[in-house]
């Protein structure tokens, strides 16, 4: 595999979870008694973000390899990475401020929220205690752009040598390990517990995870029969979770059985590394190009798409229905109007950022 070369199965999974949180929140939110706890879609709802950071790890790892030598290509990879996250990041947040000052006006509800907060989520630094993000879901950006910040030096250090790499993983399961049993303190509410639960540093391991799998073990490197039953071996651990609350997903024993699943989940995905030829793979290409705004965008469109149900009486079988099929559509041209514009911005600017940094050098 040459540097910089892209996967397609894990593009496909990250499409897959995208899609897979869409329809658990849906579900979630229009038939709640349905969604029991220990349910696979619920597991996945929760460890789907993980595996984005997975995932993210993987990518960064293979698509940076030899490269961040020196603070030019620093500062390029921050450019780059900003203006991929930032540009549709910022759209939902302005659409969910705007959504709560109508619904303010119509209903008199306060907003909930400060000009701190705005403030923090605009500059991306919510996920530094600063503020919550404003955004359902959003959380785990703020985490991203902590994983960002951390990825040169980490990076770095985890290329040193096999040794390093190991000394990383402890690291980061070390952290997991204290964040399941001893961090967050016992009894507290779902709301106080979900606090502890989006740290960056309780999530930092499945980016570390990431980072060294795809520096160190390259696509195809197992036969493809062992990959398959470390997939199904994966898919039935995340089934057979015996969770009975929420809270149980996330905390002790539960946490890093999971965990490990999760990790698995990925790694034989990304081992097994199918293409895009098929029909099926076609369509997996697709809800991997679309997954960021799919998963930014769903709550806004199911918030929209409720408040017009409900004043002209569609079920939430109806609701959910449209949603998701106004999601799809949604996500596609944000994509191609958001996403896409983003990404050249920030080569533009990343191509400055380097004649200037040069000339300065």
């Amino acid at each position: 595999m040459q540097r910089g070369e892209r996967v397609d199965s894990i593009d496909h999974l990250r499409g897959i979870l995208a899609a897979i949180i869409m329809i658990y929140h849906y579900i979630a939110w229009s038939f709640p008694n349905l969604m029991s706890p220990d349910s696979l879609l619920s597991v996945l709802g929760y460890y789907g973000v993980a595996a984005f950071f997975v995932i993210s790890g993987v990518s960064l790892a293979i698509a940076y390899d030899g490269r961040l030598a020196n603070r030019t290509e620093i500062a390029r990879f921050l450019s780059r990475r900003l203006f991929r996250i930032a540009p549709l990041y910022w759209l939902t947040v302005s659409a969910t401020i705007l959504l709560a000052i109508v619904a303010g006006v119509f209903t008199g509800a306060p907003l909930g929220f400060t000009w701190g907060d705005i403030a923090a989520n605009y500059l991306l630094t919510f996920s530094f205690g600063l503020s919550p993000s404003l955004v359902v879901g959003g959380w785990s950006i703020g985490n991203e752009i902590f994983f960002y910040l951390c990825f040169p030096v980490l990076f770095w250090l985890i290329c040193k040598s096999i040794s390093w790499a190991l000394t990383a993983i402890v690291g980061g399961s070390v952290l997991l390990a204290l964040w399941a049993f001893i961090v967050v303190p016992s009894g507290l509410t779902d709301q106080d517990e979900w606090t502890y639960y989006i740290s960056n540093w309780n999530q930092l391991f499945f980016f570390i995870a990431g980072v060294v799998i795809g520096r160190y073990i390259k696509p195809a490197s197992f036969s493809r029969t062992f990959c398959y039953v470390t997939l199904v071996a994966a898919l039935a651990m995340l089934a057979m979770a015996n969770v009975g609350t929420r809270s149980d997903l996330v905390e002790h024993w539960h946490r890093i059985f999971l965990s490990i699943a999760t990790l698995l989940l990925v790694f034989s995905v990304y081992q097994i590394n199918w293409q895009s030829t098929s029909f099926i793979g076609q369509a997996l290409a697709f809800l991997g190009l679309i997954s960021y705004s799919l998963y930014l965008l769903h709550p806004l469109v199911r918030s929209v798409v409720n408040i017009i149900g409900n004043q002209i009486g569609l079920t939430q079988l109806a609701t959910l229905i449209i949603s998701v099929a106004l999601t799809v559509v949604g996500s596609w041209i944000s994509y191609k109007l958001i996403e896409m514009p983003g990404i050249r911005l920030g080569k533009t600017l990343e191509r400055s950022l380097t004649r200037r940094i040069t000339a300065t050098a």
